[in-house]
């Protein structure tokens, strides 16, 4: 189901991630505003991966419910972003929740929430 979004985010391509949100779609993202749409999710991993230049994120699955009608989707994970910042020197950990719906014959984002885990505590 997200193949296309993790080679997208693997490849740092904002535009093929931005291709899995549905036209209604949205994320939300730590201290942003919610992502409203392709266009928007574009926008912001753009400005990211400038931002970010070593920032490579990978995430795995824990559980996907579809739904009987077969429509909708519920996937829940863990994400790992490492070479994060700047610098490349930090890390971010967290969870996700992304439904996903059926347009057409595709499964596209409806909605993608990841929450980072807080910062380990400095000894």
């Amino acid at each position: 189901m997200d193949a296309t979004w993790i080679a997208a985010a693997a490849a740092r391509d904002a535009a093929a991630e931005a291709a899995v949100f549905a036209e209604d779609g949205i994320a939300y993202r730590d201290m942003a505003d919610p992502l409203a749409g392709p266009a928007a999710y574009q926008a912001y991993s753009t400005k990211y991966y400038a931002d970010n230049p070593k920032s490579v994120s990978t995430w795995t699955t824990r559980s996907i419910q579809v739904a009987a009608s077969g429509d909708i989707a519920v996937q829940t994970g863990t994400f790992t972003e490492t070479g994060a910042g700047p610098k490349g020197d930090k890390q971010n950990r967290g969870n996700f929740v992304t439904v996903w719906k059926k347009v057409g014959d595709q499964w596209k984002v409806a909605v993608d929430i990841g929450q980072p885990f807080p910062p380990p505590a400095k000894p």
